[in-house]
């Protein structure tokens, strides 16, 4: 049975007026005036329920209603609407002293005080020595009350309160007075009564003793529960809160809530924390030194119940901080915009969502993997995954067993500089971390005061594991093309190519009389048991059936097939573009990708051409924007107006088994127009399964070998560059893959590659030259940089 049960409960004090207006200043023009102090409302509607046996903490803040809870269901104090129940005996500490008499001696006091909590007087004399014993006030028993201390009076009284054998205990805050020693033997005898079946109502801002006797928590705030469950997600919730009112805020929608204070978000949903105790906040380096956004001064500026927008500037840099997040049914939406108000060296500046360990795996693109486990050892954050994998979107997962929602991670495509990087904290944090990141180049500083965009972050904890796998399935699907025997799956940046056949799996011999046109009609038949065309066998003959099913081979591996730009002295991989959904139109699959190196957009379109043909093309389109938009402009062959045009780097031809770097870029600043884009060469790529072995063009051919521990990057494998149009692989069982372009701009130069023996790829490739120009030009308008196939 319940030992305690309310429903909906409300405590409201009625207005002050009449007589009462006239004490205090100011009291006789408040009774002429007829202005009464207003109702206040001590506890909202409030429903509770406890089991027999159950130690159940009350917290929060002074004036939040934990008193006037304890009051009610102590019957002190009367409710002013609904209902509640108690059964059995009810011992409460509600105040110090309360139902003792100040001139009446402390052995008066103890039968005075046990009457009251419905002791009969033979009772008291059974447990009195005992009582007297427990507060240690064998010597002060016959002096009156008034002549005790503060820790006395508690003293006596808890040590009635306790030997009354009561079946409900409330305890409101008096364990804060006495003694260190004293305070013990309370939280011990309270563990007595816990472990003998007592129910135990505990009210205390001492949260360490909370912890220690309570098996879960109620939170109140303003008289209304705002969490209450599991002790330690509860507290840790209370503690996400403290600080001063003007820069925390709680946002509410359904079953998702976020905290806000000073900085640093946390979020909720159906009442249990998916972030760590680091929360959400921003993150910048600068001076060599780390500034994070709780270390700012915040003021709320507008906040709603799903809404707020809140600014805080920096007591060690010059630079304001503005952050809005609102929550809704797609989760939490957190957008971040710096300004620093004197010119400023920045580094890098960061997003950073930290969340409980209980997530174990990742998922970006089409990437995934496993956490590995935080152990004492790990004194640094690790990278778990690159940023390079995860761009646009990426999803947190827990084991089958955990109770933790996927945690879904999307950014705003239009701020396309920032990457997320995926990391395991050190031992002392214990946090997954998600991190959005934008990296200011050193020649961009110092940087002058501006307004900035750092990023638009989605966070949605609202999907079921099974709703995300039917979402991923979906999309998949959405961007997955199929012919005769390909299957190729557009993703963020690369094309993955598998090869699909049939397998016989199960042959065994069936009646054909038994059998349907429709139900054979389902099955996939060996062509050699069953023709197209073969007519139903006559009844009772026996046909040998042979059912077969389709698996996937891959063909592309590592980076998968892929384009590259070259922009001044800065490669640009179409993995580091925005990529928007995949459209598809009459089996055409077409996406697009923006870039703020440079003031393109790319768009791809893939499409069968006959069973063993996939057609690629790849447009860019060059449009026209203003510098100011673009972080780093000089030595990126960005040409401008002729009389502000910077000269472009010379450029030499690679050398094979190298790689180049660019230099830091400096910033070109102004409102000045862009006329054209400068690319001094591009490449076409495809990397292919080390099953490939040996290679050709129609000038040459070679094996691709296997790579060497020593090889430093990428080796090419040509003799000469001969121009050319087609590259080959071949594999040991005959198995060819041919990649053809049919248009391109400028000479296309095909060319083999064997990459390092970690990413262990055969690389065909088709690298497009200007010839004799220094770089193409490529004005505002479309491009054709690659119509070409791949084709077994």
């Amino acid at each position: 049975m319940t030992v305690i049960e309310a429903q909906e409960i409300t405590k409201t004090y009625p207005a002050q007026g009449g007589k009462r207006a006239l004490l205090g200043r100011g009291g006789i023009a408040r009774l002429f005036r007829n202005t009464p102090t207003p109702p206040r409302q001590a506890l909202a509607p409030l429903s509770l329920t406890v089991e027999p046996g159950e130690a159940r903490g009350i917290i929060g803040r002074n004036g939040s209603g934990k008193s006037t809870l304890l009051k009610i269901i102590a019957g002190v104090s009367a409710a002013t609407t609904g209902t509640l129940r108690v059964h059995g005996r009810v011992a409460s500490l509600l105040e110090l002293g309360a139902g003792f008499h100040p001139m009446l001696t402390g052995r008066e006091n103890i039968y005075l005080n046990a009457g009251l909590l419905g002791m009969r007087h033979a009772q008291v004399d059974a447990c009195f020595d005992a009582i007297v014993e427990f507060a240690e006030l064998e010597a002060y028993i016959d002096h009156t009350v008034d002549t005790y201390s503060s820790g006395m009076y508690v003293r006596l009284a808890f040590s009635v309160a306790i030997h009354t054998d009561p079946d409900v205990f409330l305890v409101d805050e008096v364990l804060a007075v006495g003694d260190e020693s004293f305070q013990r033997k309370c939280r011990a005898r309270i563990l007595e009564l816990k472990a003998a079946g007592k129910t135990i109502l505990f009210v205390s801002h001492d949260l360490g003793t909370v912890q220690a006797l309570c098996d879960r928590v109620l939170l109140l705030d303003q008289g209304a529960v705002i969490s209450q469950g599991n002790t330690q997600n509860t507290i840790d919730y209370y503690l996400r809160q403290i600080g001063q009112a003007s820069g925390i805020r709680r946002l509410i929608h359904g079953d998702t809530e976020v905290l806000f204070n000073h900085g640093r978000l946390s979020l909720f949903h159906r009442q249990q924390e998916l972030t760590a105790p680091l929360g959400i906040k921003a993150q910048f380096f600068s001076m060599e030194a780390y500034h994070e956004s709780t270390e700012a001064n915040w003021e709320i500026c507008a906040a709603t119940d799903e809404r707020l927008e809140a600014t805080g500037t920096f007591p060690r840099l010059p630079l304001r901080l503005y952050i809005v997040c609102e929550v809704g049914t797609a989760g939490l939406t957190v957008e971040i915009s710096w300004e620093n108000t004197q010119p400023l060296d920045l580094s890098y500046a960061a997003i950073q969502c930290f969340t409980k360990t209980s997530y174990t795996r990742w998922h970006g693109g089409a990437a995934s993997g496993t956490f590995p486990t935080i152990t004492a050892d790990d004194h640094r954050w690790s990278v778990v995954a690159q940023p390079r994998q995860n761009v646009w979107a990426c999803e947190l997962t827990g084991d089958e067993s955990s109770d933790m929602p996927p945690l879904c991670f999307a950014v705003d495509e239009a701020h396309s500089q920032a990457r997320f990087q995926i990391n395991n904290t050190d031992y002392m944090a214990q946090a997954r971390l998600v991190h959005l990141t934008e990296a200011i180049p050193s020649g961009n500083n110092p940087l002058p005061p501006k307004r900035r965009h750092l990023g638009s972050l989605r966070i949605d904890p609202s999907q079921t594991a099974e709703q995300l796998a039917e979402t991923k399935a979906q999309r998949s699907i959405a961007r997955t093309l199929k012919t005769d025997r390909f299957v190729a799956r557009l993703h963020d940046g690369f094309i993955e190519i598998t090869l699909h056949e049939q397998a016989p799996t199960t042959s065994f011999p069936r009646t054909w009389e038994s059998r349907t046109r429709q139900e054979l009609a389902e099955t996939t038949l060996d062509p050699r048991s069953r023709g197209d065309d073969e007519p139903i066998s006559p009844s009772g003959s026996e046909q040998k059936l042979v059912v077969t099913e389709t698996k996937e081979y891959p063909l592309t591996h590592f980076m998968h097939f892929h384009f590259q730009l070259r922009v001044g002295d800065l490669w640009i991989m179409s993995h580091d573009l925005a990529w928007s959904e995949t459209a598809n139109s009459d089996g055409v699959l077409s996406m697009s990708g923006r870039s703020q190196r440079f003031p393109g957009e790319v768009v791809w379109t893939l499409e069968p051409d006959g069973p063993n043909t996939l057609r690629i093309s790849i447009l860019l389109e060059v449009t026209a924007r203003d510098t100011e938009t673009l972080p780093s402009l000089e030595g990126l062959g960005v040409g401008l107006h002729p009389d502000q045009a910077a000269p472009n780097p010379p450029l030499t031809p690679p050398r094979r088994g190298t790689r180049k770097t660019a230099p830091p870029a400096a910033t070109c600043r102004g409102q000045i127009a862009l006329e054209s884009l400068e690319i001094s060469e591009y490449n076409v790529s495809v990397c292919l399964v080390p099953e490939y072995t040996r290679w050709e063009t129609p000038h040459e051919s070679g094996k691709f070998g296997a790579a060497a521990l020593a090889d430093d990057g990428w080796v090419h494998l040509n003799r000469a560059y001969t121009e050319g149009t087609v590259i080959k692989a071949l594999s040991d069982t005959g198995s060819k893959i041919a990649l053809t372009a049919e248009k391109t701009l400028g000479t296309c130069f095909p060319t083999a590659i064997r990459t390092d023996s970690g990413q262990d790829s055969r690389v065909l490739q088709l690298l497009c030259s200007p010839g004799q120009q220094q770089s193409f030009t490529l004005g505002v308008g479309k491009h054709n940089l690659f119509r070409g196939r791949l084709s077994l």
